[in-house]
């Protein structure tokens, strides 16, 4: 950078180098569940599955962080930010949701786990803990 400078100009061009300078993101695969962050795309069984942009974000923060229990609470600040406008019960409908999208009519899936009286988590083998009733 030639002097004098903006300091915008500065942090722009440093935001450029950190953003080339990672690498791709992974995908995250659970099972017949795949999440791709580059493309934010998700599969099941190799199909498509057409989710929302916040859908994607509350389903990329579960599967990135498996076996986690969060509160609704944990789960608003970091889908939807600090400076969000949205109830706690939000957070079920999105669950409600991705259940719906993820695993149907199939009971022998079961991505989600609600976990009574605290939160929700992502199982690991969606397979192996299909309906399976959450610990108190």
């Amino acid at each position: 950078i030639v002097k004098p400078f903006f300091v915008r100009e500065l942090i722009a061009r440093v935001k450029i180098q950190f953003r080339q300078a990672q690498p791709p993101a992974r995908p995250i695969q659970a099972g017949p569940l795949m999440l791709d962050r580059a493309t934010c795309r998700v599969t099941l069984d190799g199909k498509p599955v057409s989710l929302t942009a916040t859908e994607f974000r509350l389903l990329e923060f579960l599967m990135s962080r498996p076996g986690v229990v969060f509160s609704r609470e944990q789960l608003l600040d970091a889908v939807w930010g600090h400076d969000r406008a949205v109830t706690d019960r939000t957070v079920d409908v999105y669950i409600l949701r991705l259940r719906q999208k993820l695993e149907g009519e199939n009971e022998s899936l079961s991505f989600i786990r609600s976990v009574r009286g605290f939160g929700y988590s992502f199982n690991e083998d969606p397979v192996q803990s299909a309906r399976q009733p959450a610990a108190s």
